[in-house]
């Protein structure tokens, strides 16, 4: 297919992505509560999954992690608020299939209960015909990261992830934005303000490592946090990026997420202001018959690692993003 025909169906997709101009966007911790439902069990959370937070029509990878990881720490400090135990330490996420707007549950199965790390399995469910469809399973260790941190478990000097001097200085850096007609198929990417290096091109390929790998500093967008990252924002902040195999040219796609893994090494030095702004290094090891990887590593100003990640992704058509005529979701 020609890059314009690409383009077109791109431009398609956004206008039939693009969120209602009435509905007023919505800032992050809004978008990802979850609220109990004690009629079907002490561990069942109601969440609605917000309309400006999708790719196209799909409610985007890093906001359903998000989602799940606020639930995990809200059963946590309603059910088991002995343990102190509120943050997330690590996930692996299993995207079983699309998820769509609107309302669903979290359902929390706690595993272990740990003095120092607790587990527990978490999915998504979604309904149709009143019949319950598991959308997302993932594994979920909650612990305490202050207290890790206070803690004299062994702590041993190693090779930066990112060597301070290949991070790209911020005040350096510009400003780059999802170009049309991406923005309106991306609402969830435009949640977060980007900073590349001055030299990017238009497709956002890193100037010093080549097309597979992006580099950016991030912020919130206005309006969408009336603090910086915390703890519970970094799963978002993990998989919303703009797909790095546009560097290389190719249009008119979707990149759904098949599973993510992600670990959290720090919390904030302040942990009610959060961290203003983060950079990511994203880098992509292979593109093989429509797959690929991505292995994301987070760091704070100072360059101290904050969190890392790895994903398998897919290269689908758009079209794949949004329901068929007959009002039924097209399947990945």
């Amino acid at each position: 297919m020609a890059r314009s025909q690409m383009d077109q169906r791109t431009a398609a997709a956004a206008e039939e992505a693009r969120p209602e101009p009435h509905l007023a966007p919505t800032p992050f911790h809004p978008a990802i509560v979850a609220t109990p439902v004690p009629e079907k069990g002490d561990n069942v959370y109601a969440v609605d999954l917000k309309r400006d937070w999708c790719v196209g029509q799909v409610p985007e990878g890093g906001y359903l992690a998000a989602i799940l990881t606020g639930a995990t720490t809200l059963h946590f400090r309603l059910r088991h608020a002995s343990h102190d135990q509120p943050d997330t330490i690590t996930t692996h996420i299993e995207y079983i299939t699309r998820s769509v707007i609107g309302h669903a549950e979290v359902w929390v199965h706690v595993i272990k209960l740990g003095r120092q790390f607790s587990t527990a399995r978490v999915q998504l469910v979604q309904y149709t015909n009143s019949e319950a469809r598991v959308a997302i399973e993932a594994f979920i260790t909650q612990g305490n990261l202050a207290r890790e941190a206070a803690s004299d478990g062994l702590t041993l000097p190693t090779r930066p992830a990112i060597p301070k001097h290949e991070i790209p200085v911020l005040a350096t850096c510009v400003e780059r934005r999802d170009p049309p007609p991406y923005d309106d198929f991306r609402p969830a990417v435009s949640k977060l303000r980007y900073f590349l290096p001055a030299d990017t091109d238009s497709n956002w390929q890193a100037p010093r490592l080549g097309p597979s790998v992006r580099e950016s500093w991030v912020t919130w967008a206005d309006g969408v946090s009336d603090t910086g990252f915390d703890v519970g924002s970094l799963a978002f902040l993990a998989d919303t990026f703009r797909p790095i195999p546009e560097a290389y040219g190719i249009v008119g796609n979707w990149f759904p997420t098949l599973n993510m893994g992600f670990e959290v090494k720090k919390a904030p030095e302040n942990a009610a202001e959060g961290w203003k702004w983060l950079y990511m290094r994203t880098e992509m090891r292979a593109i093989r018959h429509g797959r690929f990887d991505l292995d994301v590593i987070i760091t704070d100003e100072t360059g101290d690692l904050v969190a890392l990640s790895r994903h398998t992704a897919l290269i689908v058509d758009a079209g794949r993003n949004w329901k068929a005529k007959d009002g039924t979701a097209a399947k990945l």
